[in-house]
């Protein structure tokens, strides 16, 4: 199994932030966002305490997302409410490389919503 360095899990973190960095810079240009359910502030980061279980939750009220030490396989379960056995091939580092989420929607969103905000962030 090849294991995914410290440079690659960054490289695959800053693609995410700075894709929400430009979702967030279109937003503020006082371009029309209507129809796109997108997080107003998000932070993706290599784990560090890859020891401990991982935690993905939606908090109630609907405005934060929060992954701790999840995997990417995971976080594209959680996007798309799949399980297990609908995620199929992938490099191994798909489950050996951990990440921590924090997003914050604007204003309360359903569960389907939040969904669609993870898909979004992790589309760029």
């Amino acid at each position: 199994m090849k294991k995914f360095s410290n440079s690659a899990a960054a490289a695959i973190a800053g693609s995410l932030i700075l894709g929400w960095a430009a979702q967030s810079m279109y937003a503020q240009t006082g371009a029309s966002t209507a129809g796109r359910l997108v997080f107003d502030v998000a932070s993706i980061r290599p784990s560090k305490n890859t020891t401990n279980g991982n935690v993905v939750e939606i908090a109630p009220g609907g405005q934060r997302f929060t992954a701790t030490n999840a995997p990417l396989k995971l976080l594209v379960m959680t996007a798309y409410d799949v399980n297990v056995r609908q995620v199929a091939g992938g490099p191994g580092w798909l489950n050996s490389e951990f990440f921590d989420v924090e997003a914050k929607a604007e204003h309360p969103a359903s569960r389907q919503q939040i969904h669609l905000m993870q898909q979004r962030l992790m589309d760029r």
